[in-house]
C-alpha cells in the first residue's frame, strides 16, 4: 500500500491567522461586554430591589408614628409639648424629628381621691379590687416618661415627669408636684412617649437609638397646612397642620458602574391635630 503526498496541499497562511485571531477576538470582546452589561444589570436590579426593601420598610415604620403623632395628647397646648418637633441637629447628625403621643396605649383616669394642688400622688382608677389600670405588666406607666393629666371639666392638660409607679396602690409620682387646683374623679391620664428618628452622617437612620434601616442618603418631611402651603418646620403653624410629605431615599455603593437606589414618598395625614391646643378661658 503506497501512501502519495499531494504537491498542491497547504496550511493556513499569515494573513488568514490573522484575520481568524481578530475576528475571534472582537467576538470575545463582544462577549465579554455583553456579559458585563448583564452583570450590571442583574447587580443593579438586586441591589434596587434591596434598597426598595429597605425604604419601604423604614418608611411604613415611620408614618404610621408621624400618624399617630399627638395621640392622648388632648388639651395638651402646643407650646408646652408639641406633638411634632424639628430640633436643630447635632454633631454628626443630617436630620431629627421627635414625635410625642401615648403610642403605648398606656392610659387611666385619676381615681375617687382625685388630685389637688401641690400634690405629687396621683391615684389612679381600678378596674376590680385587686388591679388598676392599665394592670397589665406590658403597658403599665414607664418611669421617666411624661404624663399628661386631663381635666375634663377645664378642658386643660398638663404635663408632668413620670418619677414612679405603683401598680399595687394603683399610684403615679410625678415631678414636680401637681400645679392646678384639682383634678376631678375620672380625669384621663395618658402616658406620653418621645420618639427621635435621627438620620446620621453615615447615612445611617436611626430610632430611639436603634438601626431602622442604613444606606439612608436622603430624609425629607414637608409639613402640610390646611391651605395646602408646605413648612420645613411646623412649630409656628400647629394650628393649621394636617398632614406630612415624607420622602426617604437609600443607596448602594457604586459597583460595576452602577448605585443601585429607591425612593418613595408619601402623604400622611397626621390624625390627632383636630384637638384642643390652648385651655379654655374662666370667664366666671
Amino acid at each position: 500500500m503506497r501512501c502519495e503526498l499531494r504537491s498542491d496541499a497547504r496550511g493556513f497562511t499569515l494573513m488568514e491567522l490573522l484575520a481568524a485571531i481578530t475576528v475571534a477576538a472582537i467576538a470575545l470582546v463582544v462577549l465579554a461586554s455583553a456579559v458585563r452589561s448583564q452583570g450590571s444589570s442583574a447587580v443593579y436590579q438586586i441591589g434596587s430591589a434591596d434598597m426598595q426593601q429597605n425604604v419601604r420598610g423604614a418608611l411604613d415604620l415611620f408614618r404610621r408614628e408621624v400618624r399617630m403623632a399627638g395621640f392622648g395628647m388632648s388639651a395638651v397646648p402646643s407650646a408646652v409639648l408639641p406633638p411634632v418637633q424639628v430640633p436643630v441637629v447635632a454633631s454628626g447628625e443630617l436630620y431629627r424629628v421627635n414625635l410625642f403621643g401615648n403610642y403605648g396605649a398606656v392610659k387611666s383616669r385619676v381615681g375617687t381621691a382625685g388630685v389637688v394642688g401641690g400634690a405629687t400622688t396621683i391615684p389612679l382608677e381600678r378596674y376590680s379590687a385587686s388591679a388598676c389600670l392599665p394592670g397589665n405588666p406590658a403597658q403599665s406607666f414607664m418611669v421617666n416618661e411624661r404624663v399628661a393629666i386631663e381635666s375634663a371639666l377645664r378642658g386643660l392638660a398638663e404635663v408632668y415627669t413620670i418619677a414612679g409607679y405603683d401598680p399595687v396602690n394603683c399610684t403615679i409620682t410625678v415631678s414636680p408636684a401637681v400645679v392646678t387646683d384639682g383634678y376631678e374623679f375620672g380625669s384621663p391620664v395618658n402616658e406620653i412617649r418621645q420618639i427621635s428618628y435621627v438620620l446620621d452622617g453615615n447615612a445611617v437612620l436611626w430610632r430611639e437609638g436603634v438601626v431602622v434601616a442604613d444606606q439612608i442618603d436622603v430624609l425629607q418631611l414637608a409639613y402640610i397646612l390646611k391651605d395646602g402651603t408646605t413648612v420645613a418646620d411646623p412649630a409656628g403653624n400647629l394650628a393649621d397642620l394636617r398632614s406630612a410629605s415624607i420622602s426617604l431615599r437609600s443607596e448602594m455603593p457604586e459597583h460595576l458602574g452602577v448605585a443601585p437606589n429607591a425612593a418613595l414618598q408619601v402623604e400622611v395625614r397626621i390624625r390627632n391635630l383636630d384637638i384642643v391646643r390652648e385651655p379654655m378661658i374662666d370667664n366666671l
